[in-house]
């Protein structure tokens, strides 16, 4: 799937395997649904409780735009109300601890993946194996994209990413304002990177799922901490 909100990696000093440390320790699994299923069923598959969950963020691509929105007990919705979802053809949801895909096939209906490295907390499904598709994959490290834009405070709950060119509006970001500590000056989606070693012994990063948003100070993007790469960031909204 792509992230084309997110679409720009910025590296970050990947954590390094200690000699003689297997990929079996601490691996990324992941289950599919049994059939295809709308959107709504899909989130209710992954998070059947979400109140439990404010965590709960994502992002949807239909024809005409591409939001970011929270999912909670009345469903999705961004900082202007509930949204409906039955016009996408690609959406992801995480919180932290899953990650959930979910891509159109045929008539609002497809076929969803819960992505995480804790299996009592993936819904109940298939889970993925073989060799093309394997999902069992170590943590090698976190990675930060930086959103474009500048973050203002907008409605309870959110941040509104104000653009700094034409060529892209801007877009409401679903972080609290008010739980920054100082005035952000930007804003990150974090996420992490697994590696997988083939029969010869090659090791290469084979999977990345997504974690959550974050702040930045003005210091950390002076610093670089997490690094980034201001000619090369992310698009906040189509």
């Amino acid at each position: 799937m792509s992230y084309a909100p997110v679409a720009s990696a910025v590296t970050d000093k990947p954590m390094a395997r200690p000699a003689g440390q297997n990929l079996t320790s601490h691996l990324l699994r992941a289950v599919e649904s049994q059939e295809l299923c709308t959107v709504a069923e899909a989130l209710a598959w992954c998070w059947p409780d979400p109140v439990t969950s404010d965590a709960v963020v994502g992002f949807s691509y239909a024809t005409d735009q591409a939001l970011w929105w929270r999912y909670t007990t009345d469903g999705p919705h961004t900082a202007q109300g509930l949204l409906s979802l039955d016009d996408a053809y690609e959406v992801v949801a995480f919180d932290g601890v899953c990650e959930l895909r979910w891509l159109q096939e045929h008539h609002g209906r497809g076929r969803a993946v819960v992505l995480g490295e804790e299996p009592d907390h993936l819904p109940r499904g298939p889970q993925l194996t073989g060799c093309e598709r394997s999902r069992e994959y170590e943590p090698l490290g976190d990675r930060h994209h930086l959103l474009a834009g500048l973050p203002v405070p907008t409605a309870p709950g959110w941040t509104r990413l104000q653009a700094r060119r034409q060529r892209y509006r801007s877009a409401d970001i679903p972080i609290d304002w008010s739980s920054a500590s100082a005035p952000p000056a930007g804003i990150a989606l974090r996420s992490r990177e697994y590696i997988s070693e083939d029969e010869y012994g090659n090791v290469s990063v084979t999977e990345t799922r997504l974690i959550s948003l974050l702040f930045l100070s003005e210091e950390a993007m002076l610093l670089g901490d997490p690094p980034w790469d201001p000619t090369n960031h992310a698009e906040g909204e189509r």
